[in-house]
């Protein structure tokens, strides 16, 4: 889930009366290999990650259960999450390159 998203969904859960003091998994439902996601973001991002051997058999995955989430507030996932660690990585590239840039002025 994109930060923008993760907000908009912890400001709808604490606003509402819907939520009653429940408890909200909070996150994207999508599959993730921690194996594959470190695999592709280093290739796009040209880092070097030091390979280490796992056993394929065991699969090393985070799903949360937001179905609670999205029945009482009906809440679509905007982006995978390979897409949304994409463009939070990216927002604080281009946010830190701008740091600099003003640095030097």
């Amino acid at each position: 889930m994109h930060e923008e998203q993760f907000v908009k969904c912890l400001m709808m859960i604490l606003s509402s009366n819907k939520s009653n003091g429940e408890i909200f998994n909070v996150g994207s439902d999508d599959e993730i290999n921690i194996h594959d996601l470190v695999y592709k973001l280093s290739k796009k991002y040209s880092l070097k990650v030091k390979k280490k051997s796992y056993n394929n058999k065991i699969k090393d995955i985070y799903v949360p259960n937001i179905d609670k989430l999205r029945n009482k507030f009906n809440i679509k996932s905007n982006y995978k999450s390979y897409l949304s660690i994409i463009k939070t990585l990216d927002f604080f590239k281009l946010k830190k390159m701008k740091s600099i840039s003003r640095k030097k002025i």
